[in-house]
């Protein structure tokens, strides 16, 4: 599997997915970032860690959280 987020930062108990995206928004780029939060979830010693995700729109200078 060739998929990773653009960052992913620990603070405290939480784990925070960031993917980076130019552009317009569209709707599988919110599928993807799940897609990163759901295998964070599984992979060990994250499984009780509170996982939340974003996309940051770097041009239009907005963030949506997932």
């Amino acid at each position: 599997c060739n998929r990773r987020p653009d960052r992913v930062m620990l603070r405290g108990n939480e784990l925070v997915v960031v993917d980076f995206k130019f552009g317009q928004p569209q709707r599988r780029y919110a599928a993807q970032v799940r897609s990163y939060m759901k295998l964070l979830a599984r992979i060990g010693g994250y499984a009780d860690k509170r996982i939340s995700g974003y996309l940051w729109y770097v041009e239009q200078g907005t963030v949506e959280r997932i």
